[in-house]
């Protein structure tokens, strides 16, 4: 099998087209390095057996970015934080 460096080259419109299916519009670079990394353990965990190697990575890295975007809303929702406000007399 061929060296990360060389699939990362190879699949970095993939990344980007999976960051365009996923509406990414804000932290658009932490959602690049979320997809690499999904990249990355993709190669790492796929079995040629179990068939080609593109539509495995796609959804590999669609469902990390869906994953981490789920955690950052429902952070958002819950540890949002607030001002506290000021009342003039």
């Amino acid at each position: 099998m061929e060296a990360f460096d060389q699939v990362l080259e190879q699949y970095t419109p993939m990344i980007n087209s999976v960051l365009k299916r996923a509406k990414v519009y804000k932290n658009h670079e932490y959602y690049r390095h979320c997809a690499t990394i999904a990249l990355w353990e993709a190669w790492r965990k796929y079995d040629p057996v179990h068939g080609p190697f593109a539509p495995f990575a796609y959804r590999y890295m669609l469902t990390t970015i869906y994953r981490e975007m789920t955690k950052e809303n429902h952070y958002e929702e819950h540890y949002a934080s607030y001002e506290k406000e000021t009342h003039q007399l």
